[in-house]
């Protein structure tokens, strides 16, 4: 049985890689780029920062390359490759870049989400009922299952497809 969890682990670093390269093709410089996706942003950065503070709007952050370390409530939390950081509410944060370089910059790509569609999705569909815990803060913070870089290497491939093909499915 250690054969399908190896190609699984194997999986998910090509995909990780993969992901890598994508998003440094598509973020050529330092900084934030918008895409062709409403609501998908691309960063590259290549040098640590003092730590900041931000406000994080829903959205799913997945982290390639690079480390960040984000503090919410006392509790902080260390983004490095292949993880993610999921807000399902504006959420005040600190922030701080703790890796990054112009030879392996932090790559990241951030997708908005708008809530009433979420919403409507999971009104659909048959969930298993939440755990509750007192320390609910709206965000979730973990290593990214394969799933999840698979779909997201899914959507970077669209922005190599032609802007006629891509948008005119209307």
């Amino acid at each position: 049985m250690t054969k399908p969890v190896q190609k699984t682990v194997s999986s998910a670093m090509e995909v990780g890689t993969e992901l890598v390269s994508r998003i440094a093709a598509h973020a050529p410089s330092v900084g934030e780029h918008s895409t062709a996706i409403a609501g998908l942003i691309l960063f590259r950065r290549t040098q640590a920062t003092a730590c900041y503070r931000a406000a994080v709007e829903p959205s799913l952050t997945v982290f390639v390359q690079g480390k960040k370390r984000i503090s919410l409530g006392g509790i902080a939390y260390l983004c490095g490759p292949s993880s993610f950081f999921l807000s399902s509410i504006d959420v005040p944060i600190e922030s701080q870049i703790v890796e990054a370089s112009e030879q392996v910059p932090l790559l990241a790509m951030l997708l908005r989400l708008d809530m009433s569609i979420v919403r409507e999705i999971l009104n659909r569909e048959e969930l298993p009922g939440a755990e509750t815990s007192g320390q609910q803060r709206g965000v979730a913070v973990g290593q990214a299952p394969a799933g999840l870089l698979n779909a997201c290497s899914r959507l970077m491939e669209l922005l190599d497809t032609p802007r006629t093909y891509l948008f005119s499915a209307t």
